[in-house]
């Protein structure tokens, strides 16, 4: 799995726009349509696996969210203000093991932040006067 963030598409981020009913967007197919339901209804565990496969829709409905910035920066990859394609690596050294699937989870946040995201939306943060990390 890619743990850093992926490209969002302006398709993508239209489809999800629409599917929260912002503006900038448009609708999707039958399948997308149902794949953005059930990415927006998924636990954390579910969202990661859906994101092996779909890791577009998962970030940007993931921004969309729970990212305080997320619909402007969604609606501005539509306009085409924002280059997808040379995002840049994540910047925070923060990482969150998955049990699960074995890998190493890093921290997508590029801006000073204390609570901590995967590219799939699982959030946590360390406890204070603690080193053991919490997810949430």
């Amino acid at each position: 799995m890619n743990t850093s963030s992926p490209s969002i598409p302006a398709d993508v981020a239209s489809h999800v726009l629409f599917h929260y009913g912002h503006d900038g967007g448009y609708q999707a197919g039958s399948f997308t349509t149902s794949l953005i339901s059930t990415i927006d209804m998924a636990d954390d565990a579910n969202r990661d696996r859906l994101g092996a496969a779909f890791p577009e829709y998962v970030a940007a409905v993931t921004a969309i969210k729970y990212d305080p910035d997320g619909v402007t920066h969604l609606q501005a990859i539509v306009r085409g203000e924002t280059n997808t394609e040379s995002a840049e690596e994540p910047q925070c050294p923060e990482a969150l093991f998955n049990p699960d699937s074995g890998v190493l989870l890093r921290c997508v946040r590029q801006d000073r932040h204390t609570l901590h995201r995967t590219p799939s939306g699982t959030h946590w943060s360390l406890p204070a006067g603690s080193d053991e990390k919490t997810p949430f």
